[in-house]
């Protein structure tokens, strides 16, 4: 889950990021992901210091996929590129039928500051 490679990084109100893929091996054995109840989310603190959490969506694999995982989407949105800095979060799968909880250990995203010059009109 960290990435220590500079190299990896969003950009502000960058219209064109959709978020990260995670994937989960399918012989997962901390909680059943088939379950009714199984939730995958971020937790996640922004720049500015605010805190929330996103619940994944499910992502089909496509036929050039390995089928052996399980694959989450955290889609972006406004508020997540609104502000520069860094953005620490945790994938936490939930069981809510057993009461059983997995989280990784935190990660963080950059976000840079816009770099596109801004228009006056």
């Amino acid at each position: 889950m960290t990435d220590d490679s500079p190299n990896v990084a969003v950009v502000q109100h960058d219209e064109n990021v959709d978020g990260i893929l995670f994937c989960i091996p399918d012989s997962f054995s901390e909680i059943d992901l088939s379950g009714n109840k199984t939730t995958v989310r971020t937790i996640y603190t922004l720049p500015s210091g605010g805190k929330g959490q996103q619940v994944l969506k499910k992502y089909t694999a496509t036929s050039d996929m390995d089928t052996s995982y399980n694959y989450y989407t955290w889609d972006f949105g406004s508020l997540i590129l609104s502000k520069p800095g860094i953005i620490n979060f945790s994938l936490c799968i939930m069981d809510e039928d057993t009461d059983k909880v997995w989280n990784t250990v935190p990660a963080a995203i950059q976000i840079p500051e816009t770099f596109a010059p801004v228009l006056v009109i």
